[in-house]
């Protein structure tokens, strides 16, 4: 990436995000992970829609939502606890900006049993184009919302 901000670099830059890294526009955005924080290999996007899973040769369905999205993986917080462990291989399926998806995953972490981080298996090149494809949504939608809060807090600053 290498682009600087106040004579930062883009790991040393705390408290910004790198919210468009086509553009490499930084916008300051209280409450986001700086990228030293965050060890993904990938950004991951915030995004809303129904989930549900499956460990794999089981019968029972999980319900829940999806909270975030990247290439790689997703957070899905379920509805009830579910005593899963690393690296249970799980069916996920998910429905975000009106778009299905149905992928082979692993368990990558659990947070109070609700909350649970995978990793999605490899998948075939149509499916991950598809799952690139809703990310960039995502990165627009992200985008638009984060110019929104800043023109705000601009304008309430110059009041």
């Amino acid at each position: 990436m290498g682009g600087d901000f106040a004579g930062r670099s883009d790991r040393q830059s705390i408290g910004f995000a790198l919210l468009q890294r086509r553009t490499g526009l930084w916008l300051y955005v209280p409450g986001k992970e700086t990228m030293e924080d965050d060890k993904r290999l990938d950004p991951r996007f915030e995004c809303v829609g129904t989930a549900s899973l499956q460990v794999v040769g089981e019968l029972d369905h999980y319900p829940g939502k999806i909270e975030d999205l990247s290439v790689r993986g997703c957070l899905i917080a379920l509805k009830d606890p579910v005593p899963l462990t690393i690296d249970t291989k799980v069916e996920l399926t998910f429905e975000v900006n009106h778009l299905p998806f149905r992928l082979q995953a692993h368990v990558r972490a659990v947070r109070r049993g609700r909350r649970i981080g995978f990793q999605f298996a490899p998948m075939i090149a149509r499916r991950r184009q598809q799952v690139e494809d809703l990310i960039e949504e995502l990165d627009a939608l992200e985008l638009k919302r984060a110019r929104k809060q800043f023109l705000q807090s601009r304008a309430l600053a110059r009041s």
